[in-house]
């Protein structure tokens, strides 16, 4: 079965369908953004959505209202290390307006 189209939350553009996973289809953003949702394939609800930005990985989930802050290890890229996790989902964070520099202020203010 084919997933439905979605738009992505970010830039509002039509997300590429990457991958049915059984319980959940992965989108993909590929305009400028390239943010990444997990989608219930029963109730449409976001599981978790994330982007990156440099070394840094985002990953927010609205399930269980959380938010993780990972780095990719400069010898091992893909392989990232979770570096912070808050119990809340900062709306502010947007692919559009996070740079590395907002995220080190980040963690040095964590």
């Amino acid at each position: 079965m084919k997933a439905p189209d979605r738009n992505c939350m970010y830039c509002n553009q039509l997300m590429e369908y990457a991958e049915d996973c059984g319980t959940y289809y992965i989108y993909v953003c590929k305009s400028g953004c390239k943010h990444q949702e997990n989608v219930d394939s029963e109730t449409g609800k976001i599981i978790y959505y994330n982007f990156r930005v440099g070394p840094y990985w985002l990953k927010f989930s609205p399930k269980h209202n959380c938010f993780f802050l990972g780095k990719d290890p400069p010898d091992d890229i893909g392989n990232t290390e979770n570096i912070l996790t808050f119990n809340f989902l900062p709306t502010h964070l947007t692919p559009q307006n996070t740079t590395e520099e907002r995220i080190k202020l980040l963690l040095l203010f964590s």
